[in-house]
C-alpha cells in the first residue's frame, strides 16, 4: 500500500472512531476566510437585490445591467457564502450575510462568534458523541449536556445545527 493509501486508510478509521470530533474539525477550520471578501465582491447584488445569500438560487437574484463576465465572478461569490451558510443550519447565518445594517467585517465577526458556539458547546461536553445523540425534548442526552453560559437562542441554534449534522450523517456516514 501507498502511503497516500495508508494515510487515508488511518483518517477513515480516526474518524470511524471520533464522527463528532472529526466532523466539528472539518466544519469549523477556516469555516469564516474570505468572508469580507465575499460580501464586498458582492456588493452588484446587494444594490440590486433585498435578499442575497439566502436567496433560494443565483438564478433568482436580479443581475439585469451587470457585465456578464461580472455575472460569474458574483455567482462564484455566492456560491461560496451559499455554502458557509449551508454549513451551520439553524445558526442563521445567511440572514447575517443579508443584514444591511452590519458592515463586512462586523458580518465576519458575529459569525465567527455563531460557530465559536459549536466549538463551545463541544468542548463543554466532550464526551458527548453528538451525532448519536437522542435529541426528543425530555430525552436523557438533552437533560445531561451542559449548556451553561449559552442564552436560550444559542442553546437553539446549536441544537437545531446538531439535529441537521445528526441528519446528514445517518444517510452519508461522512
Amino acid at each position: 500500500m501507498k502511503q497516500e493509501g495508508y494515510a487515508a486508510l488511518l483518517a477513515k478509521k480516526v474518524e470511524n472512531l471520533y464522527p463528532s470530533k472529526v466532523m466539528l474539525a472539518r466544519v469549523t477550520s477556516k469555516a469564516t476566510d474570505g468572508v469580507a471578501q465575499g460580501l464586498e465582491d458582492l456588493n452588484p447584488l446587494f444594490e440590486k437585490n433585498t435578499i442575497v445569500v439566502g436567496a433560494e438560487s443565483f438564478e433568482t437574484l436580479d443581475v439585469k445591467g451587470i457585465d456578464p463576465k461580472e455575472v460569474q465572478k458574483l455567482r462564484v461569490s455566492h456560491t461560496r457564502l451559499k455554502g458557509l451558510a449551508n454549513t451551520y443550519p439553524g445558526m442563521g447565518i445567511d440572514a447575517i450575510l443579508d443584514d444591511r445594517k452590519l458592515s463586512a467585517n462586523d458580518k465576519e465577526k458575529q459569525i465567527t462568534a455563531r460557530i465559536g458556539l459549536l466549538t463551545r458547546f463541544h468542548s463543554q461536553n466532550p464526551d458527548k458523541e453528538f451525532l448519536f445523540l437522542d435529541y426528543s425534548p425530555d430525552s436523557d442526552d438533552i437533560q445531561t449536556m451542559d449548556f451553561a453560559g449559552f442564552s436560550a437562542d444559542e442553546q437553539c441554534m446549536v441544537l437545531k445545527t446538531l439535529k441537521a449534522y445528526q441528519r446528514m450523517y445517518s444517510v452519508t456516514q461522512d
